[in-house]
């Protein structure tokens, strides 16, 4: 049986992480409050509406999860466009595993229609087999269920899956759902985070040739 190689989106496949950071960097900053980038990144997998829940009980400015929530929305897509880009190594990845045959996923914390479109403005849809989104489960990370739904919808046993992921939350889903998992950290998540981990990475270039062994075992 082939295995699955899945992959978390935010952080890992895309800058997004810098983006939303710029983001609620903005909004914080008019009402008073810094928001360091250590803060932030102890979110990072989370999906968004626990997010924001998070940083309101911390840094309580007069706005309710809601506004926070489009607020953030609304400058994120007018960054998306201009400041988005895929990381470092990520279409070699993708070519690589494409030409070996290797199904692929995507699990992501992220809603539909971002998703949809941030694969479609980079021409990344064709590459995947099965795209789970925080609409389509319950729970997001660090719950198991994405990853799950991405091994239902590959008919694949977890022992024969690997999950790429940036952060604490995405590789405690991995381990909930008996995945393998190789962490890619993002910047200034402690490593500490990333025990339950079978490997870490400092990029998806050096993520080449380990994903590549493991896939073929």
């Amino acid at each position: 049986m082939n295995k699955l190689a899945i992959f978390d989106h935010d952080g890992l496949m895309v800058n997004s992480e810098d983006i939303a950071y710029a983001a609620l960097s903005e909004i914080f900053a008019e009402h008073g409050y810094l928001f360091p980038w250590d803060y932030y990144v102890t979110s990072v997998g989370l999906p968004v509406a626990d997010a924001v829940t998070m940083f309101l009980r911390d840094l309580p400015i007069p706005l309710s999860a809601a506004e926070l929530r489009d607020q953030r929305d609304q400058r994120m897509t007018a960054l998306r466009e201009r400041e988005m880009r895929l990381m470092p190594g990520l279409a070699e990845l993708l070519d690589d595993l494409k030409a070996s045959d290797v199904p692929m996923a995507v699990a992501t914390s992220g809603s539909r229609p971002y998703i949809t479109w941030s694969l479609r403005h980079f021409g990344l849809a064709h590459y995947f087999d099965a795209v789970t989104c925080i609409d389509d489960v319950p729970r997001g990370k660090p719950h198991p269920d994405l990853i799950l739904k991405a091994l239902e919808l590959t008919a694949t046993p977890p022992e024969h899956a690997v999950m790429l992921e940036d952060s604490p939350h995405g590789v405690e889903a991995a381990y909930r759902a008996a995945v393998r998992c190789i962490a890619v950290p993002t910047r200034g998540i402690a490593l500490s985070g990333f025990t339950r981990a079978s490997a870490v990475v400092a990029s998806l270039v050096e993520c080449r040739p380990l994903l590549t062994q493991w896939l073929a075992q």
